[in-house]
């Protein structure tokens, strides 16, 4: 799970170390497809592939970093605080279950 949070110069290494020599590749930004539009966000994630023998196809998995700083924690508190005001106010008023139609049209 620490995976996103670690130097990109040692990913391959430490996944080497995990699940053995070269079983799981880790896909630097510039073996993306070229189809693949340059990412433009804030977002910090690794892409790793393995392959599965059984179904005889990849598998591809995104890691994908958290929170580490304040500025990360308050660009969380405004995505989710709308939500989990709404939800508060829904549990305290009289009938706030009669909202849930109107909800997704007072989120926007």
């Amino acid at each position: 799970s620490d995976l996103a949070y670690t130097d990109p110069n040692t990913t391959q290494i430490q996944l080497d170390n995990w699940f053995g020599k070269r079983k799981v590749d880790y896909i630097t930004e510039d073996l993306y497809p070229t189809n693949i539009p340059k990412r433009n966000s804030n977002a910090v994630f690794k892409l790793v592939r393995t392959f599965i023998e059984h179904e005889n196809r990849d598998m591809y998995i995104l890691s994908v970093r958290g929170t580490t700083n304040a500025l990360d924690l308050l660009s969380d508190a405004q995505l989710w605080l709308p939500a989990i005001m709404m939800q508060i106010i829904r549990n305290f008023i009289p009938a706030g279950y009669l909202w849930n139609g109107m909800i997704p049209h007072l989120i926007y």
